[in-house]
């Protein structure tokens, strides 16, 4: 199965770094964030690997070339102009047209999830698109009043209770009939707006939830934080 990725983003919330460096170069220890994904993605044997770049494309391109050096086949598709995030999709279509389904992904995670295991689900429920999902925990930053709103009366405060949600993950598993859903709208268009017209329109979407480690560099909080490990083995599942 083939595996499309997102490498084509200006990084804005990474600035200064992204200024001179792409997102996906940038590093995580020994190695860039987007060369730990495919590490992980060549041990679980998806191999053959589409990277969507735009921003800094010629970096990208210098630094992984054709893949043969990291154990994969690496093709490129280019954004000419901003897409969003579903655009690319559209990008890759010569390249996935064959195929009945493929990965797809962002370029900023780190994650020990089990592709083979998600592809399996997805192929099991027969579903156009699946995304992967986990809980995410946080801290809110106010006491939460608990109170009767008929009465008013206040039953009791927690304060800066934690909270969770369901988030996207940014790994889906796509069937390729979605290309027929991207050309009847905008080809400029993110996930969300994809996920939200094929509900619209009636079409399988399920999500697929994991426990497994999983770090989005979203900004500089989250890079310092990767970075900060002594080891990565310390993201592992325990």
């Amino acid at each position: 199965m083939k595996t499309l990725i997102l490498a084509g983003g200006l990084g804005t919330r990474l600035r200064p770094f992204t200024f001179t460096i792409p997102k996906p170069l940038l590093p995580i220890g020994e190695k860039s964030i987007l060369e730990l994904l495919i590490e992980k993605l060549r041990i679980q044997g998806f191999t053959d690997i589409i990277l969507a770049v735009g921003y800094k494309a010629n970096m990208i391109e210098a630094y992984f070339g054709d893949g043969k050096q990291f154990g994969v086949d690496i093709s490129y598709v280019h954004e000419e102009e901003r897409l969003g995030t579903a655009g690319p999709i559209w990008l890759a279509k010569k390249l996935l047209f064959k195929e009945s389904d493929f990965l797809l992904m962002n370029g900023d995670i780190y994650t020990n999830i089990s592709f083979n295991k998600l592809v399996e689900f997805h192929l099991g429920v027969s579903a156009v698109l699946t995304i992967a999902i986990r809980k995410h925990f946080y801290q809110s930053s106010y006491g939460e009043i608990r109170m009767d709103i008929d009465s008013g009366v206040i039953k009791n405060i927690v304060e800066k209770p934690t909270q969770s949600s369901f988030i996207n993950a940014g790994i889906y598993v796509v069937n390729t009939g979605i290309l027929h859903t991207i050309a009847s709208g905008s080809v400029t268009m993110g996930m969300t707006g994809l996920i939200e017209m094929l509900i619209k329109k009636g079409s399988k979407v399920v999500g697929y939830l994991f426990a497994n480690t999983w770090y989005a560099m979203d900004d500089l909080k989250n890079m310092d934080d990767l970075n900060k490990l002594d080891n990565l083995n310390r993201l592992e599942l325990k």
